[in-house]
């Protein structure tokens, strides 16, 4: 990867969604990244 593409990937734009679950947990994931998903106690 060249320093370019380094340079537009710092540009990206990503949605995060932020959702209680059952558990009381949260879940963040990213609907561009389709398997990005992160389980947490708190938000």
């Amino acid at each position: 990867m060249n320093l370019q593409s380094v340079a537009n990937l710092n540009k990206m734009s990503l949605h995060v969604l932020i959702e209680r679950v059952e558990s009381g947990h949260f879940m963040a994931s990213m609907p561009e990244l389709v398997d990005c998903v992160a389980w947490a106690e708190t938000r």
